[in-house]
């Protein structure tokens, strides 16, 4: 059953005007009003056209004062995408999506222009580049910049080419992260998500609720299992109604990807895309190779669920509720950031009193309660020299709080690369954005491990480790693979239908999670509503991120020596390759090692999570 209230508003969600303002992003702090940001939006497009000139650089001034007038002009778009982003996250409408798309052609004007900048770099010979250094000292905050764009002089085609491309959508060149910038085939794909209609399904008192993509995941917990089978064969059920339309919207981005990586030369879209942040291939094939070597204690926790569960089989609806009574613990966000900033003492005061000046509510940095058609999910999102905005859909438990943690990484990480970096270098790469956000999470579970009073707290944060190494090491690197194998099959030429990517996606799963593990009839649909498919080979990063983050966590825990190698790479933002920053800081992911390290504490858990429960 399928339905709404009278009023428009779904069942059992609040409206955003219902919300307080104090839990609620301040977006005055990127523009007063939405006028401003109008204001802003019409005057952009002839400010851009001060790049014009930026094509040929006779000397190292010229080329400063270029640079330093890209760098404005990006940060003064930027604000222009994030304040659209923000808005229609919160506050979708045609409306607002219109803002968004304005803004994103905004972009698109930015992004042409800087083919003036990014052509006059590759004309420059290394020697020329030493030359300009030397004579213009303030260069050197380019530098990185500079070098990274010219790594790369081989992937730029004639001028008639890179105008089709530039037509065409091209993002391998973008210098904003890719998740920001939605093709056409994303934008229908959102669309779909926002106008998909969820079934009403009832709660644990029996009441009537609208199933939304943003409550999917606290019902999917639900400790009544009727309750959370309504929630996922809800979900699955009604994506498998729309599986022709989310397999087009997929295999059009699929192709798009490919399009773009064989234009530049690439031999794959993996390449093209890692080649961005300079991540060699061997990265991505290390972390699927070692994962798929280490399923076994993946397929133990199966069992203990099962075993512990008492049930037959164990479905998807079963992988996310406690495996014990617990501790059913509410947290205000009072109590919640307290937490955290306890947690993360180790990381030394000046990290904590910065942190704790972001998690407060009058820092207007937050959205943190869910309302009716907000954007599901969490996220941190920034732009240089603004203090970053968190999006949160707050419920309230342990889950939440690790959530909070997460999302705060992510902007302490944005905070302490702005203060340290210029314009040009303060952007870190995807292969480095996760590690911050899981650090947190690894240190707070560390923390409230060793203050637990009773088995049942260890048992809930026992379940809590493990449930983070499986969503984050374990499934993020099952959603690597199949991008991997799609990206492949339309490589190879292979036509690819909804069937086919159910299909596989099914298959991954009886293979990651092992022979206690049923899957049901719409489960191989899960794949159509996961938007990170549309990020051009993003989700590997949140594995190798925690596979970093527990190594990391260990590192800080035995001195304060190794917590500031950690901060000195956060501070150094996109100023140096991201595999030599991480592997200086203490982590080499070109070895199987760290995930390895990771994967074995996986099962150490599961055998101390064992010990406890079958004791009692």
């Amino acid at each position: 059953m399928q339905g709404e209230a009278a009023s428009g508003t779904r069942v059992g969600l609040r409206t955003r005007a219902e919300i307080d303002a104090r839990f609620k992003w301040n977006k005055s702090r990127l523009f007063e009003s939405n006028e401003a940001f109008e204001a802003a939006l019409n005057r952009l497009p002839s400010e851009l056209n001060r790049l014009d000139g930026c094509h040929t650089f006779e000397d190292a001034a010229t080329l400063k004062q270029c640079l330093d007038m890209y760098f404005e002009l990006h940060t003064s778009v930027n604000r222009l995408t994030l304040y659209a982003n923000m808005t229609v996250d919160t506050e979708p409408s045609t409306q607002t999506r219109l803002m968004q798309t304005r803004a994103l052609s905004v972009l698109s004007i930015l992004m042409e222009k800087a083919k003036g900048i990014r052509t006059g770099i590759l004309k420059m010979t290394p020697e020329q580049l030493a030359a300009f250094l030397a004579a213009e000292p303030g260069l050197q905050a380019s530098e990185a910049y500079i070098r990274n764009l010219m790594r790369r002089s081989s992937r730029v085609l004639n001028a008639e080419a890179e105008r089709v491309l530039m037509l065409a959508g091209d993002n391998l060149w973008a210098e904003i992260d890719l998740n920001e910038i939605p093709s056409d085939a994303e934008k229908v794909f959102d669309s779909i998500r926002i106008d998909m209609k969820l079934p009403v399904i009832r709660d644990e008192s029996g009441h009537e609720v609208q199933l939304t993509l943003s409550n999917y995941t606290k019902y999917r917990r639900s400790p009544e299992r009727s309750v959370r089978r309504a929630a996922v064969e809800g979900l699955m059920k009604t994506l498998m109604a729309y599986e022709n339309v989310f397999a087009s919207t997929y295999v059009a981005q699929l192709k798009l990807d490919v399009l773009f990586a064989r234009a530049r030369h690439y031999d794959t879209a993996l390449e093209a895309y890692l080649d961005k942040d300079d991540i060699p291939v061997s990265i991505y094939e290390n972390l699927v190779q070692t994962v798929n070597a280490n399923l076994a204690p993946l397929h133990r926790y199966v069992s203990l669920r099962k075993q512990v569960m008492g049930v037959d089989t164990v479905h998807l609806y079963d992988m996310y509720v406690p495996l014990a009574d617990g501790v059913p613990r509410q947290y205000t966000y009072e109590e919640a950031t307290a937490l955290i900033a306890a947690a993360l003492e180790p990381l030394g005061e000046a990290f904590v009193s910065r942190l704790k000046e972001e998690m407060s509510l009058s820092s207007g940095s937050i959205d943190l309660y869910p309302h009716a058609d907000k954007s599901s999910g969490a996220y941190s999102c920034s732009v240089y020299g603004i203090a970053p905005f968190i999006l949160m859909n707050y419920h309230g438990g342990l889950d939440d709080v690790s959530t909070l943690a997460h999302e705060f990484g992510h902007s302490m990480h944005s905070i302490l690369a702005m203060e340290a970096q210029p314009p040009g270098s303060f952007h870190y790469t995807m292969f480095l954005a996760e590690i911050a956000s899981t650090v947190n999470e690894a240190l707070m579970n560390d923390y409230m491990l060793r203050h637990a009073q009773t088995d049942a707290e260890r048992i809930d944060l026992l379940v809590q480790k493990l449930e983070n190494i499986r969503g984050t090491i374990y499934r993020q690197t099952l959603f690597a693979e199949f991008e991997y194998l799609t990206h492949t099959a339309i490589e190879q030429g292979e036509a690819i239908q909804a069937q086919w990517l159910s299909d596989l996606y099914a298959t991954l799963l009886r293979k990651y999670y092992g022979p206690d593990y049923t899957i049901d009839t719409a489960d191989g649909h899960e794949w159509a509503y996961i938007p990170h498919f549309y990020y051009k080979y993003y989700v590997y990063s949140y594995a190798t991120g925690l596979s970093s983050a527990l190594s990391f966590a260990r590192l800080i825990a035995a001195s304060p020596e190794n917590a500031q190698r950690y901060i000195d790479m956060l501070k150094a933002g996109g100023s140096k390759n991201s595999v030599t920053l991480l592997r200086e800081a203490g982590v080499d992911l070109s070895t199987p090692a760290p995930i390895e390290l990771a994967l074995k504490e996986f099962d150490e858990t599961v055998t101390a999570l064992e010990a406890l429960l079958l004791k009692r």
